[in-house]
Formats: C-alpha cells, sequence, structure tokens
C-alpha cells in the first residue's frame, strides 16, 4: 500500500497510509495529528520509503518473539525427548535356565583348564562358602537395563524442560504488555 506524507505544523511530514484514516498519529514534536479520510490520504504527496507511524505496524513484535523462541525451544526440547521415548530398547526377556545350559554345554568343549578354574572359583566357590548359589547376572542383560533407566532419565528431563519452557513462554508473553494494534 502506498505510504503518504501528512504535515506537521513544525515543518515535518509524517509517513501514514491509508489504512490509517481517522487514527491519531504524534508527529516528533508532541504534536497529536488525526489522519484524514480515506480519501484525503490519497491526494497527500507520496512518500518515497518511509516507515509506518507508531513503529512496526505488521503485528510482530517483543511477545511474537517471545512465542516464537520459546515455540522452537519447546519443540526442540519435546522433540529430544520424544526420540528417547521411541529409541528405549526392549527390556530383557525373563532368564532361560535351558538355554544357559545349552550355551554351557557348547562352550565346555572350548574351555582351557584356566577358563574352567576362574568359572569354578566365580561361580561355584562362592556355593561352598557361603552355602548357596548367587544368582545368574547376564552383563549384557544388566547393560541393557541401565540403558533402559538412562532413557527413562532422559526423557523425562527432556520433557519436563519442554514443559517448562512452555508454561514460562505463556507467563513471558502474557506479561510482556498489550499485543500491537492492527
Amino acid at each position: 500500500m502506498a505510504t503518504h506524507l501528512l504535515p506537521c505544523t513544525c515543518g515535518e511530514s509524517i509517513p501514514v497510509e491509508p489504512r490509517q484514516a481517522g487514527e491519531t498519529v504524534i508527529c516528533g514534536c508532541g504534536a497529536k495529528l488525526e489522519v484524514p479520510s480515506w480519501s484525503k490520504v490519497q491526494a497527500l504527496p507520496l512518500a518515497e520509503q518511509a516507515a509506518p507511524v507508531g513503529g512496526d505496524r505488521s503485528g510482530w513484535g517483543f511477545r511474537q518473539g517471545v512465542l516464537t523462541a520459546g515455540l522452537l525451544a519447546f519443540l526442540v526440547l519435546a522433540a529430544i525427548g520424544a526420540q528417547f521415548w521411541v529409541s528405549e530398547p526392549p527390556p530383557p526377556g525373563d532368564f532361560d535356565g535351558e538355554l544357559r545350559s545349552q550355551l554351557i554345554a557348547q562352550n565346555v568343549e572350548e574351555w582351557t583348564p584356566r577358563i574352567g578354574w576362574e568359572l569354578w572359583r566365580r561361580e561355584y566357590r562362592p556355593i561352598t562358602v557361603r552355602g548357596r548359589l548367587d544368582p545368574f547376572e547376564n552383563p549384557q542383560e544388566e547393560a541393557t537395563r541401565q540403558q533402559i533407566t538412562m532413557h527413562r532419565l532422559y526423557r523425562w528431563t527432556f520433557l519436563g524442560l519442554a514443559a517448562l519452557v512452555g508454561v514460562g513462554t505463556v507467563v513471558a508473553a502474557m506479561s510482556s504488555g498489550p499485543s500491537p494494534r492492527r
């Protein structure tokens, strides 16, 4: 839309647009000027490149900047949290004694005397000392359980941060003053 120059008594000209007809604008000298009707604004001289009166009339201001930055931060944090949710490994299955026995039977033939001694010392000797068998713990299953725990910790941390950013963004945007007039 074309911008026209509204003259002030101080000698300055204020850029106005026809859509501002009937509004009041303030000159740099402090004088309040009423923008004439649409047809009279069209009769005013054209401005080559003048900024709209009263700042940016596009509706983009501090509030919109806060909302956009907060929304982007919220989306990034929520996406990271969701990634940890979908990439969480499945929990290990129940202990299968039959499968464990088969694996041991296959490996017994490949054991050296040193491996047999280490196995006896680690697994069977404690039975004779304490009189009970400790539960078998598979290192891979334990690593998977730790990985699941870390995924859940990261997931809830990022989703919690996303929620805090979302609430903070809304509060900051609502407390930043009135939104610009359109």
